[in-house]
């Protein structure tokens, strides 16, 4: 919906990962063999999340385990690609006790070739094909998860360790062939909650470090050696969440129930680099937050009202970073901030089983990031006069559902605005800073539709389209296109089933885009589509047994070869295979 990456927050089974140097995560370092599915909240994050503003939020949700047995898939693919993951479950004949644990491994050469454009995306005269070079990797990984329950009470335990070595080969013309970077995360989580729900406390915590080899001194302004960072997260959050009948307030009331869900959390982050043996002033941030919302479910009028808000307070307290390596640090400062986020949205069943309309309104702040406010040593300026950037969204929308919900639609206006957005400008020939230049602006309209086909199989699809403005005082930019954000978007699968067969299309339409705020035709990213194909045979036994289930898929992702890439100096690979055995 026209939202930046730092406006968008990262969840881990509702606990936060984002981190606090630059407000994001990257999805690569992620363990995904770990995640089952992701929820996801277009416009706003729920005020239950805790002290977690922004514009949106992905919640991934890991693995269940099973009630007894395993779970093994090996695969294989282009460019090198191998690996597998084993999980193993047990769950006691009662449901009071259960174990899972994971282990998972990949590698990849990813020497594909590309077309570099030498930055000249008009001129195709220059276009040279070229290898991607010293952007290989491999990374392993545990996870170990127990499930225990003792009369009204239910606790939840895990651990895991996760580890990619890989190259680090740069962007074109500033390639770094010899330099690699090492990232290990290690985290653990607590949750002890009544078994109705009303109470629940959570406990987590990660570490993670990575370090930089460069020992020719190609990245960056570093001299040539080792650079390393160390971080560490603490995170706790208590939520209490009581119903009672509407009657209980009043006979007057219309027949219905109330949930009320109040809760606290705190966070503490905690950041330090080396170079070399010299060591940067460790870096802290402490989060703080308390958070309320109601659900009133009114049953005659199939009406549900959620109002929710959250207030936080976000202090940070240490010397600003120089930008060059050569500039002396600078006193100490100690920045604090404070802001509350309401919301309201609203849910009526005017048919009831057929007809759902549904609006949501928010008001929420996204935290400068200590990148932001500080800068960081290899050419980024701090700032420690930025706002936060403020988000106004809101959206309106109905679904329908059409033989007893085997299809369904769903299309929905939505808005977003944020003032005192923050962006990165060049205020050197060696530096950038972040500033408050103003506002942005996005009205889009959403549809969705899925449905279910005969023996299994179904389809769906949704479409996009937005109108993400630079609303700023700026005239040089002012109603320009905000940049990497695609007009219409166009998705759709298909995946029938016959028998064993499961065949699959899918496809994905990106309209031209610009990749800068000017909105200059000559650096203009052209509209494109992806397609992919797929099919797996699946059958009971064979391998095993007949309590066996094995499954082989075979896939064609993009096999048009389209390799047009948006960010300059970051070549994407064209068409690629995959081949995996799935055996549980």
């Amino acid at each position: 919906r026209g939202s930046s990456p730092a406006q968008v927050r990262l969840l881990d089974d509702g606990l936060p990962l984002d981190e606090a140097q630059t407000g994001t995560n990257d999805l690569s370092l992620l363990p995904f063999e770990r995640i089952a599915a992701a929820d996801i909240y277009r416009g706003l994050v729920p005020a239950e999340f805790g002290g977690v503003g922004g514009a949106g939020a992905v919640d991934l949700i890991t693995r269940g385990i099973p009630a007894r047995g395993y779970d093994l898939r090996l695969f294989t693919g282009s460019f090198g690609d191998l690996g597998g993951r084993l999980t193993v479950g047990s769950t006691a004949a009662a449901g009071h006790r259960s174990l899972l644990a994971t282990v998972h491994g990949r590698r990849i050469d990813n020497r594909y070739w590309f077309t570099d454009h030498n930055q000249t995306f008009h001129d195709p005269t220059d276009d040279v094909r070229r290898q991607r070079e010293n952007a290989h990797w491999q990374e392993w990984g545990a996870f170990v998860r127990g499930d225990l329950a003792v009369g009204s009470l239910a606790g939840m335990v895990n651990a895991g360790h996760f580890r990619r070595d890989g190259g680090r080969p740069g962007p074109l013309g500033y390639t770094s062939e010899h330099a690699t970077v090492r990232h290990q995360r290690t985290d653990a989580r607590l949750r002890l909650a009544r078994a109705d729900g009303k109470l629940a406390l959570d406990v987590a915590g990660d570490r993670v470090e990575q370090i930089l080899y460069d020992p020719l001194g190609e990245v960056g302004f570093d001299p040539p050696g080792d650079t390393r960072s160390l971080s560490h997260d603490l995170y706790a959050r208590l939520v209490a969440g009581p119903v009672a009948d509407l009657a209980t307030f009043g006979s007057w009331l219309p027949d219905g129930s109330i949930r009320l869900r109040l809760g606290a959390d705190a966070r503490g982050q905690w950041y330090r680099q080396w170079f070399g043996d010299d060591s940067e002033p460790e870096r802290r941030r402490t989060v703080v937050s308390a958070f309320a919302g109601l659900a009133l479910d009114f049953y005659r009028l199939r009406l549900l009202v959620a109002p929710a808000w959250r207030w936080q307070r976000v202090e940070d307290n240490f010397p600003p970073v120089p930008a060059l390596p050569w500039l002396p640090e600078l006193p100490a400062v100690r920045h604090v901030q404070e802001d509350a986020s309401p919301s309201l949205a609203a849910v009526w069943e005017t048919l009831p089983g057929r007809i759902i309309v549904e609006g949501r309104i928010a008001r929420s702040v996204r935290q400068p990031t200590w990148i932001e406010l500080f800068g960081y040593r290899g050419g980024v300026d701090g700032n420690r006069e930025l706002a936060p950037e403020r988000i106004n969204s809101w959206d309106v929308g109905a679904r329908v559902k059409l033989a007893g919900g085997a299809w369904q639609l769903r299309a929905a206006l939505f808005g977003l605005q944020t003032d005192a957005t923050i962006i990165f400008v060049q205020n050197s020939q060696r530096t950038s800073k972040a500033f408050n230049f103003g506002r942005t602006t996005n009205l889009g309209v959403e549809i969705e539709a899925f449905g279910r086909l005969p023996g299994g199989g179904q389809w769906l699809g949704n479409v996009t389209w937005q109108d993400p403005r630079d609303a700023g005082l700026d005239p040089a930019y002012h109603g320009k296109e905000l940049p990497f954000l695609p007009r219409l978007q166009v998705f759709a699968r298909l995946s029938p089933a016959w028998g064993r067969w499961r065949p699959f299309v899918a496809a994905t339409y990106l309209s031209a885009n610009y990749r800068d705020r000017y909105n200059q035709p000559i650096d203009r990213a052209p509209a494109r589509t992806v397609a992919n194909l797929g099919l797996s045979y699946q059958w009971i036994g064979g391998l095993g047994g007949r309590r066996r289930e094995t499954t082989v898929t075979a896939e064609a992702v993009n096999i048009t070869g389209n390799d047009v890439y948006d960010v300059e100096g970051f070549p994407l690979p064209g068409r690629s295979y995959r081949l995996s055995l799935s055996w549980r």
